[in-house]
C-alpha cells in the first residue's frame, strides 16, 4: 500500500498477475493439495493456499478467493491413478480432471439483441452480495490475511463481459454491426463493477482489479474505444476510488497508444502484458505519460526473462523495468502475464527476490533514501 499511495516502504513489492492460475501444476508442493483443492477443498485447505502465494512464493498481494466457504460440505476430492476427481456429495457426480481446465469464451452468442440483455434482472446490490454466499471465503481470506499482504478482488470490465457474453468473433461483429448490444452488456456491467467495489469496501478487501482483455490497440480502434469503452471506464474507477478501494486497471494488449486517455482515468494502478505481437509497451513510456502518481506493475517477459533467464537477464530486464519507478517509487515488481507453469516455485520466489535486490541497488525504496540520509 505504501508504494501505491507514494510513502516511504523497506522494499519494493514483489506481485503475480494471477498465482493461482500459474501455480496449478504446483500445489502439491506448495500445500500439500491439489489445484481441485484451492477452490473445493476445506476452508482451511483453501486458506493454506492462498498463505502460500505469501509464505512460500514471497508474494506481497493476494487474489481474494471465490466463492462460498464450506465447500468441502458439498464436494470431496479423490485422487484416481494420479488424477484428481471432483465428487459431488449431493448427486454424487464424478469429474475426473484428466488436464487443467481450460478458461475459454463461449463458441455462441448468449444475446443478439440489446432488448435481452435488458430484461434480464437488475445485477445484485453490494448488500445483496454480501447476504449471499459468493462473498463467504472472501470473509475468512480478509481475516486470515487482511492484515499482512493485500487483498484484492478480481473482475471483468465491461468490454471483456461482452467477450465473455458473445464470444470474441460475435463481440467484433457487434462492434461493427450491432454496439447497441454492446452498450447494453456494458451498463449491465459497469452496474455489477460499482456494487462489486462497495462489497469489497464493507468487507474490507484492499484493491478491485478491472481487466479488459480483448480492447488493446492491435485490435481495437480509438475511435471505438472512445465510444465503447472509455465512458464506462470512467465512471467504473470513479464509483471504486469513491468506495475508498485502490482502482487497478488490467488493460492487456497493446497499451501505449492508449495511455492519453488512461491518463485522465485516475487509476490507482496500472497493470499490463510484455511487449508482444509486434507491440511496445514500455513501463519508461507508461511513467512520463502518467506521471507520478500511478503505481505502475512491471510487465517482465514470463518465459524469456523469468522462466528461462539466468541472473544476468534478470538484471537487464530490472533495468529496463526500473525506467517505470520514478520519483515518488510507485512501482512493483510484475510479471507481463502469468507466470507459465514450468516456473516452479523456487524459481518464481528467487526472481522476485533478485530483482528487488537490483532494483533497490538503482533506485533505493523511499525508505532506504531516508535512512541513508
Amino acid at each position: 500500500m505504501a508504494a501505491i499511495r507514494g510513502e516511504p516502504f523497506d522494499k519494493y513489492p514483489f506481485i503475480n498477475p494471477y498465482p493461482d492460475w500459474s501455480m496449478m501444476p504446483h500445489w502439491p508442493k506448495l500445500a500439500g493439495v491439489t489445484f481441485l483443492h484451492a477452490a473445493y477443498g476445506s476452508d482451511e485447505q483453501r486458506l493454506r493456499c492462498c498463505g502460500a502465494f505469501h509464505d512460500v512464493l514471497g508474494l506481497d498481494w493476494m487474489p481474494v478467493p471465490w466463492g462460498p466457504s464450506g465447500q468441502d460440505r458439498r464436494y470431496r476430492i479423490e485422487t484416481e491413478g494420479g488424477v484428481p476427481v471432483l465428487v459431488d456429495l449431493a448427486s454424487g457426480k464424478q469429474t475426473r480432471f484428466e488436464e487443467f481446465p481450460k478458461d475459454l469464451p463461449p463458441s455462441r452468442p448468449q444475446f443478439t439483441s440489446a432488448k435481452q440483455v435488458e430484461s434480464l434482472p437488475p445485477p445484485p446490490t453490494a448488500e445483496e452480495m454480501l447476504a449471499g454466499s459468493g462473498f463467504g471465503m472472501a470473509r475468512e481470506a480478509v481475516k486470515a490475511f487482511g492484515d499482512r499482504v493485500f487483498l484484492f478482488w478480481g473482475i471483468e470490465g465491461t468490454f471483456s463481459a461482452g467477450l465473455r457474453a458473445l464470444g470474441f468473433q460475435g463481440l467484433y461483429e457487434a462492434v461493427l454491426m450491432n454496439p447497441q448490444l454492446i452498450h447494453a452488456i456494458s451498463r449491465r456491467r459497469e452496474e455489477e463493477i460499482i456494487q462489486c467495489a462497495r462489497a469489497c469496501a464493507e468487507l474490507g478487501v484492499h484493491g478491485l482489479r478491472v481487466n479488459e482483455y480483448p480492447a488493446g490497440a492491435e485490435l481495437l480502434s480509438d475511435k471505438h474505444f472512445l465510444e465503447l469503452i472509455f465512458p464506462y471506464m470512467q465512471r467504473t474507477f470513479r464509483a471504486i476510488r469513491d468506495a475508498g478501494v485502490v482502482a487497478i486497471l488490467e488493460y492487456l494488449g497493446s497499451v501505449e497508444p492508449r495511455l492519453k486517455h488512461i491518463a485522465r482515468l485516475e487509476v490507482n494502478c496500472l497493470q499490463t502484458e510484455s511487449s508482444l505481437k509486434g507491440y511496445r509497451n514500455d513501463v519508461g513510456e507508461y511513467r512520463k505519460i502518467l506521471g507520478e502518481e500511478v503505481c505502475i506493475f512491471g510487465n517482465s517477459l514470463i518465459r524469456r526473462v523469468i522462466e528461462l533467464g539466468d541472473e544476468e537477464v534478470w538484471r537487464r530486464d530490472a533495468m529496463e523495468q526500473a525506467r517505470g519507478v520514478g520519483r515518488q517509487r510507485r512501482y512493483a515488481i510484475c510479471a507481463g502475464s502469468p507466470t507459465t507453469w514450468a516456473t516452479g516455485p523456487q524459481r518464481l520466489h528467487r526472481f522476485g527476490e533478485f530483482t528487488r535486490k537490483v532494483l533497490a541497488e538503482i533506485v533505493p525504496p523511499l525508505g532506504a533514501q531516508e535512512n541513508n540520509r
